[in-house]
């Protein structure tokens, strides 16, 4: 059977297998290279995922070869949580089948190859039984039963979708298969915190108050949150240690799991629901501790959800990613929009630069209570939705790594992570603020000029002054009386 379309690509194969009798035989071949108009794909045993239905054990062995990668590091079972790959040598399946799936045919969602006698007569060209593209690949048993996906993707095509395409997506597909079938490797719950400075003890456990490394970066903070744990795993592993987790501290709605995730709002947590089971964390506390809900939550609480999971890439495109992760996320509604003095560079009351500080240290403290001793942190308290003075929050930051007695010294690293590197929330306050000055004066906005669309310093070059190596030195060498510390040199 020639496959429908013409495919000028490298395929990609499948090779599914069933058997009655426990684990797939180790010692058969692979079959051959497959040829169909033109298209070569390279079969090569993978990982392997296994369900029991009706008393047989199924079995499915993946294979996707791209030209440009190993196929041993292109596919992963979403079940491993380990930062490598799943255990060597992986077994192979007891009767080979190998189906032939080209992106020409997605559409018809076909697929092409020699059948085995396990599988149900003429397979070939049955939409619906299962699809590959370039970055994913869903396996359908041809019985009509899910064995496996890898990862989880939408129907849609990539450029069609919207975010509230996405959200539907999400909500009725992505975290009902979370919770059905990896509810035990990836707990789909969260803990909240409704005073994490009050009622969390933090145990000394660095002799050191030397602060940790600072580092302001450019990009998605989840992306590069994955990043640095799948590294820090790496080495972490090499000499014997563990898998090393990063958790991303979230600015959060405080009345309901995700804010407006289900419309088009673009905050960064809205996205993020988008692309993860994070609002079925938020929204299901667990089970043990008591409370019937997460929300709204309090005003200096926090909630850890500890293992999101995440199947889709940035906001840009929701591209789905071609293996699951999952990381800790912390959430935590920063101060929204407050009142403030001296052009906007500062909180006009102390009661809510205290408010915001006290969130930033129950965010903290949440961490290492839960023994992560690294984090990531993106654009929290700044943009539009919240418009805090963002050098005065980068300096509260700051002296909070530095000088909190049960903080400073227990970190190892903090990233400050932001998806714009042209975000201004001072160009935002200075543009708020000459709007209400023409009301105020009665000018129309015709009349009035309008202020340099690049006033203002971003929120990311802020940072990077703020946490410079010069400038925490030079920090660290006085006195801070606001925390009633002298100057900190062990």
């Amino acid at each position: 059977m020639p496959i429908p379309g013409k495919c000028n690509e490298i395929g990609q194969s499948l090779r599914l297998a069933w058997s009655d009798n426990g684990l797939p035989s180790h010692s058969r071949s692979p079959p051959p290279l497959v040829e169909r108009t033109g298209t070569i794909t390279r079969t090569a045993p993978v990982h392997y995922a296994q369900e029991t239905h009706g008393g047989t054990s199924y079995h499915a062995s993946l294979a996707l070869d791209l030209a440009s990668r190993p196929a041993s590091k292109i596919l992963q079972h979403p079940n491993q949580r380990a930062a490598g790959f799943w255990p060597s040598p992986s077994p192979r399946p007891y009767h080979p089948t190998t189906l032939l799936v080209c992106p020409a045919n997605l559409a018809a969602g076909a697929l092409v190859g020699p059948a085995s006698r396990t599988v149900p007569p003429d397979p070939v060209y049955s939409p619906g039984v299962g699809f590959c593209s370039k970055h994913v690949v869903q396996i359908l048993d041809l019985l009509g039963r899910t064995i496996h996906r890898n990862p989880y993707t939408s129907l849609h095509p990539l450029d069609e979708l919207r975010p509230s395409d996405v959200a539907a997506d999400t909500k009725r597909n992505f975290i009902p298969l979370v919770k059905a079938n990896y509810s035990e490797m990836f707990p789909p719950y969260s803990i909240l915190y409704r005073h994490p400075t009050a009622q969390l003890d933090i145990p000394r456990r660095k002799a050191s108050t030397r602060p940790p490394a600072f580092r302001v970066e450019y990009g998605d903070p989840v992306m590069r949150a994955i990043y640095y744990a799948a590294m820090d795993s790496e080495s972490s592993e090499a000499a014997g240690g563990p898998r090393i987790r990063i958790p991303f501290v979230c600015a959060a709605n405080e009345r309901r799991p995700g804010g407006d995730w289900e419309t088009g709002c673009s905050g960064y947590e809205e996205k993020l629901c988008r692309r993860s089971n994070l609002s079925a964390t938020l929204s299901t506390p667990w089970p043990t501790m008591g409370e019937a809900s997460n929300y709204p939550v309090p005003s200096v609480g926090g909630i850890l959800s500890d293992s999101v999971v995440v199947c889709r890439g940035p906001h840009e495109r929701y591209e789905p990613l071609d293996r699951w992760y999952d990381l800790p996320v912390i959430s935590v509604p920063p101060t929204r929009w407050p009142k403030l003095k001296e052009n906007g560079t500062k909180y006009s009351f102390s009661e809510e630069r205290d408010m915001i500080r006290e969130k930033i240290r129950g965010a903290l403290r949440i961490c290492l209570y839960n023994n992560y001793d690294r984090v990531v942190i993106g654009d929290f308290g700044l943009g539009n939705g919240y418009r805090n003075p963002p050098k005065e929050l980068a300096e509260i930051w700051r002296d909070v790594f530095l000088f909190d007695p049960d903080l400073r010294g227990q970190f190892s690293y903090v990233i400050f992570v932001f998806e714009d590197p042209a975000q201004s929330t001072t160009r935002l306050i200075h543009e708020e603020m000459a709007k209400k000055d023409r009301k105020s004066s009665g000018i129309s906005k015709t009349k009035m000029p309008l202020s340099p669309g690049g006033n203002g310093p971003t929120d990311m070059d802020i940072f990077e002054a703020t946490f410079d190596l010069a400038e925490i030195e030079r920090v660290l060498c006085q006195p801070d009386p606001r925390y009633g510390l002298d100057m900190i040199t062990s």
